[in-house]
C-alpha cells in the first residue's frame, strides 16, 4: 500500500467513518461466494427461489464494508442488486423494506443503476 492509501486508510479508521473504506482487503471468500450465488441465480430463468444472502456478524466485524464492496461490484460483475438495511430499520418498517427488495428485483438494470 503506498503512502497516500495508508494515510487515507488511517484517517478513515481515526474518524470512525461509516462510508466505503478507501481500501478493501480480506473477506474475498465471502465476496466470491455471494457473487457466485448471484451470478447463478441470474443465469436461471426465474432465478432460484429462496436464494437470499444475509450478511450478519458482531459489531465491528466488517458487515458494512462487505456490503459496500458488494454494492460496488455486484451490479457490474453479475447484474445483481444490493439492498442495505439496518436491523433497526427492518424492525421499524417492514413494509418499506419489502418494497425496497421488490423494487430491486423488478427494476431494469439501467433504472437500478440510476438510483
Amino acid at each position: 500500500m503506498d503512502d497516500f492509501q495508508r494515510e487515507d486508510l488511517q484517517n478513515f479508521v481515526d474518524d470512525g467513518e461509516k462510508d466505503h473504506p478507501p481500501v478493501f482487503a480480506g473477506r474475498q471468500d465471502v465476496l466470491k461466494d455471494v457473487l457466485t450465488k448471484a451470478r447463478r441465480t441470474g443465469e436461471r430463468k426465474g432465478g432460484i427461489p429462496g436464494n437470499t444472502t444475509v450478511i450478519q456478524g458482531a459489531p465491528g466485524a466488517g458487515k458494512s464494508s462487505v456490503l459496500s464492496e458488494l454494492d460496488i461490484r455486484a451490479p457490474h460483475a453479475v447484474n445483481a442488486r444490493v439492498v442495505k438495511i439496518s436491523s433497526a430499520y427492518l424492525e421499524q418498517n417492514i413494509p418499506a423494506v419489502t418494497r425496497a427488495i421488490a423494487f430491486a428485483g423488478a427494476s431494469e438494470r439501467a433504472q437500478w443503476l440510476d438510483l
